[in-house]
């Protein structure tokens, strides 16, 4: 199994330039209850990747996210996954990246 570091210097090594950052920013409803979106700062734009949800141990589907818009960042807007309802968030929630290509996933964020 490759280290994080062996796997980062690869992606260096492939990308040239390599400029991320995954750290969760939850967006609930006005009611504070559900939440309803995910925002990334600064995703990976090298191919159009898709994210799947699961909340609890329900798979909810895997779509793309909102963007990447100017500067990088990225929603996931968890009201495509839960009929326009959003997540409680007493829920365990997890968020994985897909890679396009091979169908790879990894958590990138979870709650709970």
């Amino acid at each position: 199994m490759s280290s994080p570091s062996s796997i980062l210097l690869h992606l260096v090594a492939t990308l040239r330039k390599v400029h991320f950052d995954y750290t969760p920013q939850w967006k609930r409803d006005a009611s504070q209850k559900n939440i309803i979106a995910v925002t990334f700062p600064r995703v990976l734009v090298d191919k159009r990747y898709s994210y799947r949800v699961v909340c609890e141990d329900n798979d909810l589907g895997i779509r793309r996210g909102t963007g990447p818009f100017a500067g990088g960042a990225e929603t996931v807007n968890f009201l495509e996954y839960s009929h326009g309802s959003g997540i409680p968030q007493t829920h365990r929630l997890r968020v994985y990246v897909v890679d396009p290509d091979t169908g790879n996933q990894y958590l990138v964020a979870q709650r709970n």
